[in-house]
C-alpha cells in the first residue's frame, strides 16, 4: 500500500502541553469516540485533512476497506458512508477491482491550512542527525530504514517549498550560523543534554527556531517539536493483540526493563503473569534466531504462549525462522508482531504483520513547522504528534478459543 496513516493526534499525555495549536495540528481529535458527532462524520472529515495535508498523495491508493475499518474501529457500513461522500466531492475515486484512489483537493474545496506560500527558496534549514555510522548498519536499535523515511519526508517538502536543506551528522563539521532555522533528530548521542546543548546553542543565541524531532525524549524548554510517543504506539499494538484474543504473551527484545516505554506499558494491558521477557541484546536477525531456538530447547516448546511481540521486525524475523524450524505453524499455533515495518517482514517465509513508527509524513511535517516558525506563524511554540500505523499481514490472526 503506497499511501500510509499519518495522523495528527493530540490526546495523548504529551500533548497537552499548552502550546499553541492550528488547525492542521490538532487532526485526529474528532476521532473521538465519545465525541457527539456521527462516525461516519468523524472519519469523512479525517480522511479529507489527511488528504488536505498531503498526508495521502495524489494518484496513491488508500488502504484497504480492512485496514480502515480497523483503523477507525468502525463497520463496512460506517465506513463506505464516509468515503461516499469523499467521492462525490471529487476528492477520491473508485476503481472497479483495484481500490480508491486519491484525487487530490478541488481548487473549491476549503482544505486544511497548509505551510505558507511565501518563498522559502532563501530560507537555508539544517537537518541534523547522529553519527550516520551509527545508524546505517542494518541491525541497529533504531534501524537506518526509519530514519531515510523522516528525511526523504523532509526532501519532499523542500521540494515542494523551495527551501534549501543540507544534511549533516556529528561527524562532520557544519557551522549552524550560516542557516536560517534546523531539524534535530534526538536520537544516540544528540539525546545526551550536554551534546544537544551545545549543538542548539548558536541557534537559541540569534533567535532562530529548531524542531525537535522525538520519540519520547520531550524537553519541555523547546518550543517545537515534531513527536512519535512510544509508550503510545507500543500501547496500541499491545492492545491490538489483545483484541485478536492474545492470553500469554512473549516480548523478546532488548533492554526489557521497567524504564524501557516499549514494555512499562504493558501493565495496561496484560496482567503480570500474562507476560514473559527473553532479552536479546542485539536487533539483528541472526542473534534473535539462536535465542528464539534456546528458549525453545529450554521449554520445550512455547508452552501456552499464543503470542510473540518482537520490538524490532528483524528479530522477528529471525524468531520465525526458529519457530519454523522447531515445527511451530504461524499463525496456527503462535501469532508474532514485530515493529518498524522494514522490508525484511514484508519478504519474510510468512508476511509480518507489524506497525510503521515512523514515516515521510514525520519529516514533511518537521520541515513544515521550522518554515512557519521563521515566518512568525508560532510565536508560542506548537507541537505536534504523529502516529504510527498498524500493518496487517499473514503472521497475526484472531485467535477461536
Amino acid at each position: 500500500m503506497s499511501a500510509f496513516f499519518q495522523r495528527n493526534l493530540l490526546h495523548s499525555a504529551a500533548a497537552t502541553v499548552n502550546y499553541q495549536q492550528d488547525t492542521h495540528a490538532t487532526t485526529g481529535t474528532r476521532m473521538s469516540k465519545n465525541g457527539t458527532a456521527l462516525r461516519y462524520m468523524q472519519v469523512y472529515l479525517d480522511l479529507k485533512d489527511q488528504i488536505a495535508g498531503g498526508d495521502f498523495q495524489r494518484g496513491t491508493q488508500i488502504p484497504t476497506e480492512k485496514e480502515l475499518m480497523s483503523h477507525y474501529g468502525i463497520s463496512i457500513t460506517t465506513l463506505r458512508r464516509a468515503i461516499n461522500i469523499l467521492c462525490q466531492e471529487g476528492l477520491l475515486t473508485k476503481k472497479q477491482g483495484s481500490g480508491t484512489y486519491v484525487n487530490g483537493i478541488p481548487a473549491n474545496t476549503p482544505a486544511v491550512p497548509a505551510a505558507p506560500e511565501k518563498p522559502a527558496a532563501n530560507q537555508r534549514i539544517a537537518v541534523i542527525m547522529p553519527d550516520v555510522s551509527r545508524m546505517a548498519p542494518e541491525g541497529d536499535a533504531r534501524h537506518w530504514q526509519l530514519n531515510l523515511r523522516r528525511v526523504d519526508g523532509i526532501y519532499q517538502e523542500g521540494n515542494r517549498t523551495g527551501a534549501n536543506i543540507r544534511l549533516f551528522d556529528l561527524s562532520e563539521p557544519f557551522d549552524l550560523d550560516e542557516f536560517d532555522g534546523a531539524i534535530i533528530f534526538r536520537v544516540f548521542e544528540l539525546e545526551m543534554e550536554e551534546v544537544f546543548n551545545r549543538l542548539v546553542a548558536p541557534l537559541k543565541r540569534a533567535g532562530k527556531p529548531y524542531v525537535v524531532l522525538s520519540e519520547y525524549n520531550l524537553r519541555f524548554c523547546d518550543k517545537y517539536w515534531v513527536v512519535e510517543n512510544l509508550a503510545l504506539e507500543f500501547l496500541n499494538a499491545y492492545r491490538y493483540l489483545k483484541e485478536k484474543g492474545m492470553r500469554k504473551l512473549l516480548v523478546i527484545g532488548l533492554n526489557l526493563t521497567p524504564e524501557n516505554p516499549r514494555v512499562n506499558v504493558l501493565p495496561l494491558v496484560m496482567e503480570p503473569d500474562c507476560c514473559e521477557f527473553l532479552e536479546n541484546p542485539r536487533s539483528d536477525t541472526a542473534s534473535a534466531r539462536a535465542r528464539m531456538k534456546e528458549y525453545l530447547e529450554a521449554h520445550g516448546g512455547l508452552g501456552d504462549i499464543d503470542t510473540i511481540f518482537c520490538l524490532t521486525d528483524l528479530q522477528a524475523v529471525g524468531a520465525m525462522d526458529a519457530l519454523l524450524e522447531y515445527g511451530i505453524r504461524i499463525p496456527e499455533d503462535v501469532n508474532l508482531m514485530g515493529c518498524d515495518n522494514i522490508t525484511d517482514g514484508l519478504n519474510a517465509p510468512v508476511p509480518l504483520t507489524t506497525f510503521q513508527f515512523s514515516g515521510r509524513g514525520v519529516g514533511r511535517t518537521a520541515l513544515e513547522v521550522v518554515l512557519r516558525a521563521i515566518n512568525g506563524d508560532y510565536p508560542d511554540g506548537v507541537m505536534i504528534t504523529k502516529r504510527c500505523r498498524i500493518v496487517e499481514r499473514d503472521s497475526v490472526r484472531t485467535i477461536n478459543r
